[in-house]
């Protein structure tokens, strides 16, 4: 078997955890208004998102689910659930490598179910990407931003107030996208056969030579 595989196997498993944890989307508003100025972040992530408002004298977090933004928990149920399959993969593809040493025909499964890993890892993360946008524009309908990608900003200015807003991936994304490449390496180590070992040409001392017949 290769413990290369297994251990890039193991390690993509981790990083794909950590990014379920973290955000994978960002938003940050910025308001001017009568010489003040008011900061609004925004981290969402596959379970919900947390808000961190600043202002003269106010500094204040919390955190919400997507009862109120049901476009964009569908998206990010969407991306988990691919996610989760990514890493049912990896295990699948460890499962295989391990048992590889009695059946080598399991190498080459387990480097399938390995490519298949970074394949869904990488259209969660795609699927995040391209869905954002029209799902964060539709749940916020009404109140003036058109989010046109993943990555922008806009600028707003109503009654005197200005608001510069800002938006794009969050560090777990970008960790998703990582997690998928190492699922790929997983699975082309997978068809690494384990190096035979060594054998010796002689071991202990050589037979004695028969005398010669006088």
């Amino acid at each position: 078997m290769s413990k290369a595989a297994i251990i890039v196997g193991v390690v993509a498993i981790v990083l794909t955890i950590v990014g379920l944890m973290g955000p994978w989307w960002t938003l940050n508003l910025q308001a001017t208004a009568l010489g003040n100025t008011i900061t609004s972040s925004y981290q969402f992530g596959p379970f919900g998102y947390t808000t961190a408002v600043q202002a003269p004298g106010i500094s204040q977090s919390n955190q919400s689910d997507y009862r109120g933004d049901p476009n964009l928990g569908g998206v990010f149920t969407t991306g988990f659930l691919l996610s989760v399959i990514a890493m049912i993969c990896g295990i699948g593809m460890i499962g295989l490598v391990a048992m590889s040493g009695a059946r080598p025909t399991f190498r080459r499964l387990g480097a399938i179910v390995g490519i298949l890993g970074f394949v869904f890892a990488l259209v969660a993360a795609l699927y995040v990407m391209t869905g954002i946008p029209g799902a964060a524009t539709a749940d916020a309908s009404g109140g003036g931003i058109t989010i046109s990608g993943f990555w922008g900003s806009q600028t707003i200015s109503v009654l005197g107030i200005s608001t510069a807003i800002t938006w794009g991936a969050g560090w777990a994304w970008y960790l998703l996208l990582v997690a998928a490449v190492v699922f790929l390496v997983g699975g082309v180590l997978s068809l690494r056969a384990p190096k035979a070992a060594p054998t010796a040409l002689l071991t202990g001392s050589p037979p004695a030579m028969p005398p010669p017949s006088p």
